[in-house]
Parts: structure tokens; C-alpha cells; sequence
């Protein structure tokens, strides 16, 4: 009959079980132990990759990255542990690290990375996009926003509640152009002229474009819209993903796009005051918003300024952007008319 030496994981006692079983009893407290669970005085790599994949098969990540760990410090080679690490790893260095030391173990390898590059990447925005345009909390935000409309005003509603969502959303879209740079630095690193390079390329400008259409129609909820350097930060992202991508497809991406920023900020705000603020969602561009459309639009005259405004305003607003002295005093100006038009007129 042949035992396996180990460690009990409750008491730490040195114990034997039977290695034609699944299970045993601690010789010391009595308790009842899993072979697989056992700790083994004497383990092998692979009885710690096999114990760091059932560890990570069973959600319980910091043992895995324990074990995997382990198996590494008598292994540095070892494939499989390093894919398990790969697989554990968030960061964008250590993702990084481990698709290098895999293909550096062997090109072979490849395809382990392609497997774990395809959950960190187009995969994992794909669920960004899905939790951020989830319809029962669309709704509930909705609901949550004219209320609070209802009872402190359009402005509060969207400097509280439009805010707060903001801050949840930012991380979200800065998450997505890390990916974009991740999968970058790896398939420009190695994996260039592998077949299936443009398949992830093409999955992933169709995942991030999917993610910032969401996220335009989250940020509707408030009347909100793309600053400039949102898009400026979009396109430089899917430019970079189109590299990978055939040309055909690429310009089908390249107009999705553009649709989607017509979209996005073709109804901004003043283009004077967007140049003097310098972000379109500026609560100082909220108020002129509610003044141009609650009380400018109600009447013959305003909506005939509002077209005069519109056709004179564009080259003044690109000259305040590089006029740092005037820009400042133009804004002080506007902060106090914008403060008499909240007291006057409830916008």
C-alpha cells in the first residue's frame, strides 16, 4: 500500500494517507482531508501547477498565485505555471511579463498567450460594455435623475447624480485604452505575424467601439456629451487597433466612428464659452445650455441670436483657445453672468 507524506492544512501536523484514496484523517486533530487539498511535505512542479489550477478553477486566486508561485521557484520554465500566471495576472507589466516568458520558453507557446490575451482584452471590454448599458440600471438611473431634477433642479441633478456616475465611468474608459496599449506592445512584440492577429484586432475595435457607443448613451442620461479630448483619446486608440486590422474593415471601424462622434458632440454648448472652459461638460456650460434652450428658444428674438451666434461665434472661439490673458478674462465675465442667469432664471 502506498502513502503520500504531507502537511495537515488545519493543524499543520506531519501526516500519511493512502494514495489509492480521495480523502483520510489527520492522524493528530481528527479532521477530515482531501488528498488534494493535503500539503505535501515533499512536492513536485507539477503538484504545484496541478493544485495552483484547481486553486484558480475554484476562485480562490491568492492561493493559486501562492502555489503557482512556488511551482516557478523550482521551475522558472515552467510552461504551464507560467500560463497559470498569466491567466492570475491584472497588471499590465506582469500580463506583459508572463507572455514574454512564455515565448521566450518556447514559440509554442504562442497560443497560450493568444488564449489569455483574448479574456484580458476584447473580451474583458466586452463585459465593461455590457455592465455599464445593463437596462435595469439605465432605468433606475433615469428614474433617480428626474427626480432629483424634480426637486433640486436640471443643474444639481447633474452636477450630483451626473457626477457621481462619472467617477465610476472614468476608470472604466481609462481600463479600456490600457488594454488597447497592452494588446499593442504584445502583438507588436511577438505575435505580429501570427494568423489570428488580425481576428483579436478586428474583435477588438468592434468591443471598443461597442464600449464607447454605451458609454455615449449612459452620459445621455444627464444631457451630457464627449469632451474633445475623449475624442481625441478614442481615435488614437482605434488607430492604434487597425493596425492589426485589413483595410476593408478598417475603414467600416474608421466610420463607425466618426458617426459616433457626430453624434456625440454635435450638440455642444456655446462654442465661445466650450473654448473658454475648455470641457464641454463644464457645470458652468449646464447653465448656459438650460438658458439657450429653456428661454433663448421660447421666443422670435433668442432663436434669432441663437443662429447669429452660431454663424459668427466658430472663428472667435478657436482664436480664445490660444489666448491664454484674454480666455481669463472673457471667464471671469461669464462665471458672473452664468451666476445671475441660475438666480434669475432657475436654469
Amino acid at each position: 500500500m502506498e502513502f503520500i507524506a504531507g502537511v495537515c492544512p488545519q493543524c499543520g501536523g506531519q501526516i500519511e494517507l493512502n494514495a489509492s484514496r480521495s480523502s483520510g484523517f489527520c492522524q493528530h486533530c481528527g479532521v477530515k482531508i482531501y488528498t488534494k487539498d493535503m500539503q505535501l511535505k515533499h512536492p513536485t512542479v507539477e503538484n504545484y501547477v496541478e493544485l495552483a489550477k484547481e486553486a484558480y478553477e475554484s476562485g480562490k486566486k491568492k492561493e493559486s498565485e501562492r502555489l503557482v508561485n512556488k511551482a516557478l521557484s523550482l521551475d522558472p520554465r515552467n510552461a504551464n505555471a507560467w500560463y497559470i500566471k498569466l491567466r492570475l495576472a491584472e497588471e499590465a507589466k506582469d500580463i506583459i511579463n508572463c507572455s514574454n516568458n512564455l515565448i521566450d520558453i518556447s514559440t509554442k507557446n504562442i497560443d497560450f498567450v493568444w488564449r489569455a490575451l483574448e479574456s484580458k482584452t476584447y473580451k474583458h471590454i466586452e463585459h465593461l460594455a455590457e455592465i455599464i448599458s445593463e437596462p435595469t440600471a439605465l432605468e433606475t438611473l433615469r428614474m433617480q435623475f428626474e427626480d432629483l431634477k424634480r426637486s433640486s433642479g436640471k443643474i444639481a441633478a447633474i452636477n450630483g447624480l451626473g457626477t457621481a456616475d462619472q467617477k465610476l465611468l472614468l476608470p472604466m474608459a481609462q481600463d479600456v485604452e490600457n488594454r488597447i496599449h497592452l494588446l499593442n506592445y504584445i502583438m507588436r512584440s511577438n505575435l505580429r505575424g501570427n494568423d489570428r492577429y488580425s481576428d483579436i484586432g478586428d474583435k477588438m475595435a468592434d468591443r471598443m467601439l461597442l464600449f464607447f457607443e454605451n458609454y455615449f448613451n449612459r452620459l445621455q442620461i444627464y444631457g451630457l456629451f464627449y469632451a474633445q479630448a475623449a475624442v481625441d483619446a478614442q481615435k488614437r486608440g482605434l488607430n492604434i487597433i487597425l493596425n492589426y486590422v485589413p483595410t476593408n474593415k478598417a475603414n467600416a471601424y474608421r466610420e463607425r466612428q466618426r458617426a459616433l462622434h457626430k453624434k456625440a458632440v454635435k450638440k455642444s454648448a456655446c462654442y465661445i464659452a466650450t473654448a473658454v472652459y475648455g470641457d464641454i461638460n463644464s457645470p458652468a456650460l449646464h447653465v448656459l445650455r438650460g438658458y439657450r434652450d429653456d428661454v433663448l428658444q421660447q421666443n422670435l428674438f433668442g432663436r434669432l441670436f441663437i443662429k447669429v451666434y452660431y454663424a459668427l461665434s466658430p472663428p472667435i472661439a478657436s482664436w480664445l483657445k490660444d489666448a491664454k490673458h484674454i480666455n481669463g478674462w472673457v471667464k471671469r465675465r461669464l462665471d458672473r453672468w452664468v451666476s445671475r442667469l441660475k438666480s434669475k432664471h432657475d436654469v
